[in-house]
């Protein structure tokens, strides 16, 4: 039986990752398994194999360890999430926004007009809203705005007027 260094240490890790309470006589035929295996498998496919080996396996402990690293993934996820925005010499400004995916959708849905059942004039409801929404930046996004280079217009607010 020949197979890569690689395919080696997917196999290694696969072992690895079963909890310590399975059975010895199990983790062999899980190695035996995955050993036989290599022999077709190129070590993306071996190491889906050995993950489904372990959800088999400890049910339990796959769903902790799953809820743990998608718990991982949405931490970093917001953590990542920038809004930088700032003028422009041409009197344009720039808006850059990175977000994670499900944000983003949801900011589509809310900004894309063609999703729009009727087109509305703003209310006065949301012309409020969308000025304390310009006040109070929310906490979980870094917020930077670049050096002015031009002056606002006099009597600029960058409210929305009603």
């Amino acid at each position: 039986m020949r197979f890569s260094l690689g395919q080696a240490q997917v196999i290694e890790r696969a072992i690895r990752r079963l909890p310590n309470d399975v059975d010895a006589d199990v983790k062999a035929e899980v190695e035996a398994f995955l050993l036989e295996r290599a022999q077709f498998l190129d070590t993306d496919d071996l190491d889906k194999a050995g993950r489904h080996l372990y959800e088999v396996i400890a049910p339990e402990n796959a769903e902790r360890r799953i809820g743990k690293q998608l718990e991982e993934q949405e931490r970093r996820a917001r953590e990542n999430r920038t809004l930088s925005f700032g003028p422009v010499r041409d009197g344009m400004g720039t808006m850059f926004l990175r977000l994670d995916v499900p944000t983003l959708a949801i900011l589509q849905a809310l900004l894309d007009p063609s999703l729009a059942l009727v087109p509305r004039a703003p209310t006065a409801r949301t012309c409020a809203a969308a000025n304390a929404a310009m006040q109070t930046p929310s906490p979980s996004f870094s917020v930077s705005r670049r050096r002015q280079r031009t002056r606002p217009p006099a009597g600029a607010s960058g409210r929305v007027s009603q």
